[in-house]
């Protein structure tokens, strides 16, 4: 809770956890805290159930997973607007409540604003996507055009790694080779599929990811004492150095 510029009249912020633990960080930056300021909101960030410390069960057993639902979200989002609405009721009044997310939180705002539309007076829905999909090739699309508009030369020597991987793994040579290079857990790359899918899972996302966080470095500060600007300029030197030998090479540094 931030009521540091909540005044009498103004609205309530609600920050939506996604899929990773919330961070007291996000309290007190970012865009919506500017908002708060000048809409003078107080501001509450709510956890989603499962990550960070908020874990309706007991473990994580398949059987517990069954409470792990949008609509579960959804109720547990209405659940908690409604108790502070009700606890807060001298402080907040009737003010209107007004949902942010990003990505998967910033679909959730979406719906919540759908589903009890008489609790959130509108949302604020980011980068998000907003149509179940299985294959979501779009997301890597938007990666592979970033990356080609800031270095073409960068995205090609991704593309010549992952060809170089597949081309590979086709053989038990290549698959040993792979695993020895990556360190991977898995001992069987060239038969198992979804030890396939899961590495090159693995490495996407990590590519993705650098587009995706390029200068957010709320967290990353706190893991290792510098900004994901610092860790993208870092690897994306490292792709396109030609002294370090082939791309896959590179890829695995």
């Amino acid at each position: 809770m931030n009521l540091k510029y909540y005044k009498m009249g103004g609205p309530v912020f609600l920050l939506v956890g996604g899929s990773e633990k919330i961070l007291h960080s996000w309290m007190i930056s970012g865009a919506w805290i500017e908002y708060a300021q000048i809409f003078n909101a107080a501001c509450f960030q709510l956890e989603h159930r499962y990550y960070g410390m908020s874990h309706p069960t007991d473990d994580l057993n398949t059987s517990n997973l069954v409470y792990l639902s949008t609509e579960q979200v959804l109720a547990d989002l209405a659940i908690f607007i409604n108790t502070i609405s009700i606890e807060k009721n001298q402080l907040l009044g009737s003010a209107k409540w007004v949902g942010f997310g990003s990505s998967y939180s910033g679909s959730l705002v979406a719906w919540l604003i759908l589903k009890y539309p008489h609790l959130v007076y509108a949302a604020v829905s980011s980068s998000s996507p907003l149509t179940a999909k299985i294959h979501f090739e779009e997301y890597f699309m938007a990666v592979q055009k970033t990356l080609s508009v800031y270095n073409q030369k960068y995205e090609l020597n991704i593309r010549q790694a992952n060809k170089i991987i597949s081309d590979q793994l086709q053989t038990d040579y290549g698959a040993k080779y792979i695993q020895t290079k990556f360190n991977t857990c898995a001992h069987n790359l060239n038969n198992a599929t979804k030890n396939v899918q899961q590495l090159f899972r693995d490495i996407s996302r990590f590519i993705g990811l650098i587009v995706q966080d390029d200068e957010d470095d709320r967290e990353y500060k706190q893991i290792i004492g510098s900004t994901v600007t610092f860790v993208s300029h870092y690897v994306i030197g490292i792709m396109l150095d030609d002294m370090l030998g082939s791309a896959v090479s590179i890829s695995v540094f």
